[in-house]
C-alpha cells in the first residue's frame, strides 16, 4: 500500500504544481508568464501526465481493494497495473521538474543543464534498481 501514499502524494503534487507554475501570472490578465516557452509547455504536458497517471495508480488500487473485498480473490494484474502506473507518474513528475526547472533557469544556461543532468539521474537510479532486481530474481 505504499505505493499508494506515493501516488497520491504525486497526485497532490502535479495538482499544485499546474497552479503555482513556474515564471508565475502576468497580473493584467492572469496568463502564464512562460506560457510560449517551450520547456515550460513540456513541464505542463508532463506535469498533467503524471497526475493522470498518478490519480489512475489511486483509482485502480481502490478499484483493487474493492474486488479484494468482493471476491476474496487478489487479482495480480490488476496490481501490477497501479504499481506501474505510480511508477510511470513518478518518471512523468521526474520530467516535469526538470522541464520546469530549465523554463525557470534559461537566462542561466550553465545552471540549467547541470540542474536538468542532476535531475534526469532519476532514470539511472532507476535503471539501475530494476536492473538488481532483475538479476536477483531471475538468477
Amino acid at each position: 500500500a505504499s505505493h499508494l501514499a506515493v501516488a497520491t502524494l504525486i497526485a497532490m503534487v502535479a495538482f499544485a504544481a499546474a497552479f503555482t507554475i513556474p515564471g508565475g501570472y502576468k497580473s493584467e490578465n492572469g496568463t502564464a508568464i512562460l506560457r510560449r516557452n517551450t520547456a515550460f509547455q513540456e513541464f505542463m504536458v508532463t506535469d498533467t501526465i503524471a497526475m493522470i497517471l498518478s490519480l489512475s495508480a489511486v483509482f485502480t488500487h481502490f478499484w483493487l481493494s474493492r474486488m479484494t473485498e468482493l471476491t476474496k480473490d487478489f487479482d495480480e494484474v490488476l496490481f501490477s497495473v497501479s504499481v506501474w502506473f505510480a511508477l510511470l507518474s513518478m518518471a512523468a513528475m521526474v520530467i516535469a521538474f526538470v522541464t520546469g526547472t530549465y523554463a525557470m533557469l534559461a537566462p542561466s544556461l550553465a545552471l540549467a543543464i547541470i540542474t536538468c543532468l542532476i535531475g534526469l539521474n532519476y532514470f539511472v537510479l532507476a535503471f539501475l534498481v530494476i536492473k538488481d532486481i532483475s538479476v536477483k530474481n531471475h538468477g
